[in-house]
């Protein structure tokens, strides 16, 4: 699957489409990598404040991949994955969606969450 994502300035995945999302996902599972995915909305204040708060993860945590996917943009995918509200953060292992946090979450609950996930990223 031909994976026609982008990475923007902060190294966050963008992902235009529900394929590009999948070859992310594939990336992560030959990679052995946790994948968060933020599915957000461009005129959403809170899809804002997590994004920020992504960057910041991602500079703590470089080996999680990172990435974001605009609802108006990848509906199929919002649908797929019956997202109804924004932000909703999915954590996936193994391409097995592990968890999901709607709306905003504090930094810290943020990073307990992914820290949650890393010792089933690596075995």
């Amino acid at each position: 699957m031909q994976n026609s994502s982008t990475v923007d300035e902060n190294n966050v995945i963008h992902c235009p489409s529900a394929n590009s999302w999948m070859a992310t996902v594939e990336d992560c599972i030959v990679a052995n990598q946790l994948n968060v995915a933020m599915f957000y909305g461009s005129w959403s204040e809170p899809s804002k404040v997590m994004y920020d708060m992504m960057v910041q993860q991602k500079k703590d945590f470089p080996n999680v991949v990172f990435c974001k996917l605009d609802i108006d943009e990848v509906k199929e995918a919002t649908k797929m994955m019956a997202v109804r509200i924004v932000p909703t953060i999915v954590f996936v292992i193994e391409g097995k969606e592990v968890a999901r946090v709607k709306l905003l979450m504090t930094p810290e609950v943020f990073k307990h969450k992914i820290v949650s996930f890393l010792p089933l990223q690596q075995s």
